[in-house]
This record gives C-alpha cells, structure tokens and sequence, in this order.
C-alpha cells in the first residue's frame, strides 16, 4: 500500500503545524517553520528553528481569532479520533513497550 500524502498549505491552514509546534516543539525550544515562494502560493518546510538554549521555549508572536479556530478544529479532530483509536486499539498515543496505555491525556483528546 503506498502512503497518501497532505498537501503543506492544507498542513497549516487546518492547524495541524500550529498546533504541533504549540504544544509539543514550542515548549521544547523547537519549531517547525514553512515559507511560501515570491508569489505567495506555495509553501515548503524550510526547517526547524532551534532556540533549546532558551529555558522558556518559544511562543507565537500574538493568537490571533483564526489560531484559536485552528486550535479548536485540531482538538475537534484529536477528539474524534481519539475515540474511534481508544475503541479500535485500546490507546490513543501507542504506548512504548511495558508502558500501561493510558486512556486519558491532560488534553482533553481522550476525555471522551
């Protein structure tokens, strides 16, 4: 079975690279950065920013309405396949061998 593949500009106007950074890159001093070409339209991964020798991580600039939309889509999504994961795999995050999967996450994902 060959893998399907989402195009970048869905990428992150869904949220996906937003919250990916916020909440796991960002504390860790990491972000994932895209730019588009001269015309705006396409976008590429460019890389990760590495400011680990921060102690307090990296933020976004200003959230603005759009983020919080993004935000809610995201936990929208997590939460609806959180659920079928849970009923389907008995996890949502798979579990590292000899860790009990855990069914609840502070995210509120699996709070079903």
């Amino acid at each position: 079975m060959s893998n399907k593949y989402m195009d970048l500009r869905e990428f992150v106007d869904r949220g996906y690279l937003q919250e990916v950074n916020r909440l796991l890159l960002h504390p860790l001093g990491l972000a994932l950065a895209c730019e588009q070409d001269d015309s705006g339209d396409a976008l590429r991964l460019s890389g990760i920013i590495d400011s680990r020798d921060d102690p307090d991580g990296m933020i976004f600039a200003e959230l603005t309405d759009d983020d919080v939309q993004k935000a809610d889509q995201f936990a929208n999504e997590m939460r609806r396949r959180a659920a079928s994961r849970l009923r389907a795999l008995g996890y949502v995050i798979q579990p590292l061998p000899g860790e009990v999967p855990e069914t609840r996450r502070s995210g509120g994902w699996t709070q079903l």
